[in-house]
């Protein structure tokens, strides 16, 4: 089985961390499956939009040199230089932004679905929004030998952060505007009249790091105006961290009533108020890793594997 992930978010030396979720789901795929050979084709599409021009003839001499069975491209825009083929079957992976918050990559991943041989998208949301019924939920799994519950204490010896200070962690870069990191500094600014209180920015660390620091702070905070199935929220929920979320279909929807996982109405007044409730709990113990198991990389690589053996099957039937 031969197949080729053609996606524009995969570590390389410049981003080293970019879209590591991608490259985690292939190690989990090989993993399952040694003998199915995934090569990737990486677009550098945040250099420039030229480059998703350039990909489309690229694409083509690549499969002219090489016999591959099927294409799994990740995000719509990787999905869109994807079907300017037809020699083999494409599936794409729809990660959230394509779908829900840029309206024209929201159309082309729309347009797309069209030409797919099947459609995948990350949430229930996402798979809601797109015009097809020949599509799976099939979210990006996570790696629980790395995610996992570390004492509070070791982890910010670890990361040399003050044990009397409380931290809460904006999952992102503070100048993405889809995090809306405005939010996030509007409450925390008033939760640091009553409290103690510092920000932590999740960039630059590589993946131990991030596993420490979400076993480090207090409370993780998602402000998005927009999420499909947040990565480093179910990271925190393996790490037995709290987590408020101002996203209301994908907070009251996936863990509704859970303990833990609070949702907060997008405005700073409930947000602070929701995030001092928390903070004055002292040694709470949260039982919320449990409830992501579901989202393991082995379940999700055995779920894909699925998919790749269909259509990989089909197009050698097709074939003959």
């Amino acid at each position: 089985m031969e197949v080729l992930i053609v996606t524009n978010m995969y570590p390389h030396e410049e981003r080293p961390y970019d879209g590591i979720f991608v490259k985690e789901q292939i190690d989990a795929i090989k993993e399952q499956c040694p003998e199915c050979n995934i090569q990737v084709f990486h677009i550098k599409g945040y250099k420039s939009p030229l480059n998703y021009f350039k990909a489309i003839f690229k694409l083509r001499r690549i499969l002219r040199e090489n016999k591959y069975d099927l294409i799994h491209a990740h995000y719509g825009l990787s999905g869109l230089v994807s079907v300017f083929q037809n020699k083999i079957p494409v599936i794409c992976t729809f990660h959230g932004s394509d779908v829900l918050y840029i309206w024209w990559q929201s159309l082309i991943s729309k347009i797309i679905t069209i030409f797919l041989s099947h459609s995948i998208a990350v949430s229930k949301k996402i798979a809601q929004e797109l015009p097809t019924d020949n599509i799976s939920i099939i979210p990006c799994g996570l790696d629980f030998a790395l995610f996992k519950p570390i004492a509070n204490r070791k982890a910010r010896e670890r990361m040399g952060l003050d044990l009397k200070k409380k931290y809460l962690l904006f999952p992102s870069a503070k100048n993405r505007k889809v995090k809306n990191y405005p939010l996030f500094q509007k409450a925390l600014k008033r939760t640091q009249k009553y409290f103690d209180v510092q920000e932590v920015f999740l960039e630059g660390y590589d993946r131990k790091q991030v596993s420490l620091i979400l076993n480090a702070v207090n409370l993780v905070i998602y402000t998005s105006f927009s999420e499909g199935s947040p990565q480093v929220l179910k990271e925190a929920m393996a790490c037995n961290t709290p987590v408020v979320c101002t996203v209301k279909d994908f907070a009251e929807k996936t863990f509704e009533n859970l303990r833990g996982f609070y949702y907060s109405p997008p405005d700073e007044k409930n947000l602070s108020r929701i995030i001092m409730k928390i903070l004055a709990e002292e040694n709470c113990n949260y039982s919320l890793r449990k409830k992501v198991k579901i989202y393991s990389n082995e379940k999700i690589a055995k779920e894909l594997l699925k998919l790749y053996q269909f259509f990989c099957n089909t197009k050698r039937n097709i074939k003959k």
